[in-house]
């Protein structure tokens, strides 16, 4: 039986409702009211046909950040469909008050409005207790969220309209972020959750959410409809008091929340997936009878155990080695408890791609990033967070990814890019190098209220194993990482910390790794570890003979000046003599080529070009170069 906590008297005193209007009105109005020593709205929905002999389901509506009350409730009302698709209904939407881009836990205390309009609704119409439903968009979808899981068995449901969770390390129960969700309590109340298959921002942080619940055993549903970060109409959400009601499917039904695979294994290497299953149906399950291939013969597997309804469990697939080449595993959910049928099928298969790698590159390797399919075998293991991921820049032709205040607090997530699987031992002393271009940001006392920096680091690891290991081999950050000589300072923005690097803003970094020389299937990653601050870009990676690198550091023998340019750039090639210069814009289009000499100096007429940044591939009889020139006339 579901029940509804009275009011204690320390949270009666926070607030003194004053009703201003007729206890029976309908339609769409508003109330305002006293709550912590402040005028806050509430804005009703009453059915025009309300009849306080028969009680009413009641919806607490709580509005995402920007918005307030009044328009939220408008937009449920009006074209979102929720008198046709909830008959019998009240709405009261809070209003989230002085503070419109914080949720309904700033300032401390503010939750409690959502008992003042269960109050309000309760005091003035006749409302049946056991259909208290507790909704949220967004930021409002997050304090419905928390404060749902704090108060378990107070709501028949939580309908959850894309809850802005922070990012993953706040989703994650194991970041520990500060108790703010109590997943112990998730199997107390049932949970619909929606999510637009283009709202990006919030892709990882909700699905991972919602692995948490399940793994919390939560009576949970998640709907994902064609749209971006919006509430999608209340039909498309379907019969919810029905659904909270009876959240388990009839019947025999199990949900196949995800696969996970290796992304890559050397010839020879083993397979072994693992998969997440959620029984969502109301009968027991025993067994799980599934169905897999890569490509080839169907396989089979028959899980055994006891997953009561709502329960889940960590199915491992019996492990496989395939041939080299590249594949995607196909998992199915086929009979459940022997030879019953899934009463619900969409949500029975998932899939996974993987490579098996035949032979590794040799030395020397080179990636230049110069055009978006610089290779499929670089790999990204991403933290889920869509806005601090590697990602390819095709404006500067390099691999970047950067971290901000303004968007999430994920300070120590990783964000990693993997090479391709390359065998040291075809050079007697490999050597990496790379060029970097950073910066980190700083806040003065005039503006954050302290003098602080935030900062990310670039770590560089070295696998000897195909990447089942990784040893570091380079850490910076900081002042230490950075290009610029100076931080960028009081950024406002998400915009201000990205930046455009000029040719200026480089520095090649090297590392010896002839400790490693040995290896046949090595690789590198590069870790990028979020500290609130930076913005990074990485180019031409290269794994070489130490001596061409030592060479490179100690006397870069082409450069090019001035830049930016203006009309003319001088090219100095040193002792060594030119042979070729050939200049592209970053979409790869040839704009100058020159033939020279054997001359070591020459100059190139940039007038014609227009303003931007372009790509000098300079010959010469010691080999060729590339760097990149900035024309500004």
């Amino acid at each position: 039986m579901l029940f509804r906590k009275q009011f204690l008297g320390a949270l009666a005193a926070l607030s003194l409702i004053a009703f201003e209007t007729s206890a029976q009105t309908t339609g769409s109005f508003n109330e305002t009211i006293t709550f912590m020593g402040a005028s806050r709205t509430l804005s009703c929905y009453v059915p025009p046909g309300y009849d306080p002999s028969v009680p009413c389901a009641l919806i607490v509506g709580l509005h995402g950040a920007g918005d307030n009350s009044t328009a939220y409730r408008d937009a449920l009302v009006g074209p979102l469909g929720f008198p046709a698709a909830v008959t019998n209904t009240i709405l009261v939407c809070p209003d989230g008050g002085s503070d419109p881009g914080k949720d309904f836990y700033t300032p401390a205390g503010d939750e409690a409005i959502i008992e003042e309009a269960i109050q309000f609704a309760q005091t003035h119409y006749a409302i049946d207790a056991n259909k208290i439903v507790l909704q949220g968009f967004s930021l409002g979808g997050r304090s419905a969220l928390r404060y749902g899981l704090n108060h378990p068995g107070e709501f028949l449901g939580l309908l959850l309209n894309t809850p802005a969770v922070q990012g993953v390390k706040e989703a994650d129960a194991q970041w520990g972020a500060a108790g703010l969700y109590n997943y112990p309590n998730a199997g107390a109340t049932p949970m619909l959750l929606s999510l637009g298959n283009d709202d990006a921002l919030y892709q990882g942080p909700v699905d991972h959410t919602y692995e948490q619940l399940i793994r919390n055993d939560a009576a949970v549903s998640m709907k994902r409809f064609a749209g971006g970060h919006t509430v999608p109409p209340f039909s498309f959400m379907g019969d919810i008091f029905g659904y909270f009601s009876q959240p388990a499917q009839p019947g025999a039904d199990a949900e196949l929340v995800h696969v996970v695979t290796d992304l890559r294994k050397c010839d020879g290497g083993a397979i072994t997936p693992h998969l997440l299953v959620h029984n969502a149906g109301n009968t027991p399950l025993s067994a799980i009878h599934l169905k897999y291939d890569w490509g080839g013969a169907v396989q089979s597997f028959t899980w055994n155990g006891t997953m009561p309804s709502f329960g889940h469990a960590d199915i491992d697939l019996p492990s496989f080695t395939p041939a080299n080449g590249d594949y995607t595993l196909h998992v199915t959910i086929d009979t459940l408890n022997g030879n019953v049928a899934d009463t619900f099928v969409t949500n029975n298969t998932d899939s996974a791609d993987f490579r098996i790698v035949a032979t590794a590159k040799t030395l020397p390797y080179r990636e230049d990033f110069n055009t978006e399919s610089f290779g499929d075998d670089w790999y990204t293991e991403a933290s889920g967070d869509y806005f601090s991921q590697w990602g390819y820049d095709g404006d500067v032709k390099a691999m970047n990814t950067f971290n901000t205040l303004w968007v999430f607090e994920n300070t120590g997530i990783k964000e990693e890019l993997i090479s391709p699987v390359v065998n040291f031992s075809s050079l007697p002393d490999p050597f990496l190098t790379f060029d970097v271009s950073f910066n980190y940001s700083a806040f003065t006392a005039a503006f954050l209220g302290i003098d602080t920096s935030f900062s990310d680091t670039l770590e560089v690891l070295v696998s000897t194993d195909c990447g089942a290991t990784y040893q570091s081999v380079y850490k910076k950050t900081g002042a230490a990482l950075a290009t610029f000589p100076q931080p960028i300072t009081n950024p406002a923005s998400i915009q201000a910390y990205l930046f455009t690097p000029g040719a200026n803003d480089w520095r090649k970094e090297r590392i010896d790794l002839t400790p490693y020389a040995t290896s046949t299937d090595a690789s590198v990653k590069f870790r990028y570890i979020s500290g609130l601050g930076g913005c990074i870009y990485i180019d031409n990676v290269a794994v070489e003979n130490k001596t061409t690198g030592i060479n490179e550091m100690t006397q870069p023998v082409i450069s090019l000046s001035p830049n930016p340019a203006q009309d003319i750039v001088t090219i100095n090639a040193g002792n060594d003599k030119l042979r070729s210069v050939l200049v592209s814009d970053l979409s790869g289009r040839t704009v100058l080529q020159q033939q020279e000499n054997g001359r070591n100096t020459t100059t190139v007429s940039t007038a014609a070009l227009p303003n931007g940044i372009y790509l000098f591939n300079i010959s010469s009889d010691k080999g060729s170069m590339k760097q990149k020139l900035v024309v500004r006339h």
